[in-house]
């Protein structure tokens, strides 16, 4: 990490050496440390290592303070050592922070999807699903058709749509849901060679307050409101 000058580096290399736990503690991080800068979500510290680094640094102050070296020399030497180990576990301890943080966001993006699963499965269970058509908008030539099938007390819907063009490179269809004066995005979604697409959605309310779900293109990374006509629009409750 940069946290020492020659002199410390000196010192350290060999306290190291008349010191085989330390160096073995040592090269267990290095070894940790290069797989964290390659992939470090996938890497899991071990939760001891850092307690064991402190360890280590309590360890080497008391064999030092037992050696014959000048009084002031080993006070020096000691709190050097012990600053570094203590950087050493404070850098561990900020990375498995890290780690701990990605890996609870994970879990909540899991439970998101995990629910809307089961939503879905309601919503197909339930026998009381309803299918809303999508119409052309302007284009009276186009073919392109679909429905949105949902629920009016629940807040998930699926979107089916067929015979749409294929969206340019850098496009993508994106879902809009019409409650009153405001529009909400519903998602993004492709076509396959065929023309086809399927969208599972998460309405901002019971599907039953919303009056419209319409279909525009627009860039594949989406866009906070449309951007071009609508393709279809399917009027709802």
């Amino acid at each position: 990490m940069n946290m020492t000058d020659p002199d410390e580096v000196r010192f350290i290399e060999s306290s190291l050496a008349s010191c085989p736990e330390a160096a073995a503690e040592l090269a267990e991080y290095q070894r940790l440390a290069e797989a964290f800068l390659d992939s470090a979500p996938q890497v899991q510290a071990p939760p001891h290592l850092a307690y064991r680094l402190i360890e280590q640094a309590n360890a080497t102050k008391a064999i030092v303070m037992t050696q014959g070296a000048p009084k002031n020399h080993k006070r020096r030497s000691v709190s050097r050592i012990v600053f570094v180990a203590w950087g050493i576990a404070a850098a561990l301890i900020i990375v498995m922070a890290g780690w701990v943080m990605n890996q609870t966001q994970l879990r909540g993006e899991l439970a998101s999807e995990v629910a809307l699963q089961n939503d879905v499965i309601a919503l197909l269970s339930s026998g009381e699903a309803v299918s809303f058509a999508f119409a052309p908008v302007d284009d009276t030539t186009s073919i392109a058709t679909g429905v949105v099938l949902c629920h009016p007390d629940l807040d998930v819907g699926i979107v089916r749509v067929e015979n749409f063009p294929p969206p340019p490179e850098g496009s993508a269809y994106q879902v809009w849901l019409r409650k009153g004066e405001e529009r909400y995005n519903g998602g993004l979604f492709q076509t396959n060679s065929e023309g086809r697409g399927t969208l599972v959605f998460r309405a901002p309310g019971p599907m039953s307050e919303i009056q419209y779900v319409g279909i525009t293109l627009e860039p594949a990374s989406g866009s906070p409101s449309p951007t071009t006509p609508a393709v279809v629009r399917a009027k709802l409750y």
